[in-house]
């Protein structure tokens, strides 16, 4: 996983906008990413998955683009905090 840029994040929508917090190699790893945030109160969006593979929209494998998960900006801190417990246990498996 990828951390969005902490410094000059991208504003996608509106007056703060939502901005990406994380970048995934797999569809269902930015899907569990959303459930996640979602389940800690945060209001979160996949984007990316229109560009995954052959299969097309529903895919949930490898996508060669990333996809991209957003939060509203005034809770991108909250949602890195909320995602760095599992970023830790992903890289405590490679090990």
């Amino acid at each position: 996983m990828a951390y969005a840029d902490e410094h000059e994040p991208e504003e996608s929508a509106g007056e703060g906008g939502w901005v990406p917090v994380a970048t995934y190699g797999m569809v269902y790893e930015a899907e569990f990413a959303r459930a996640t945030l979602e389940s800690a109160g945060i209001p979160a969006l996949v984007q990316g998955t229109e560009h995954v593979a052959i299969f097309g929209p529903g895919w949930m494998g490898p996508s060669n683009r990333g996809i991209t998960v957003m939060v509203p900006r005034e809770c991108l801190e909250e949602a890195r905090e909320v995602l760095a417990p599992a970023e830790e246990e992903t890289e405590g498996d490679r090990e």
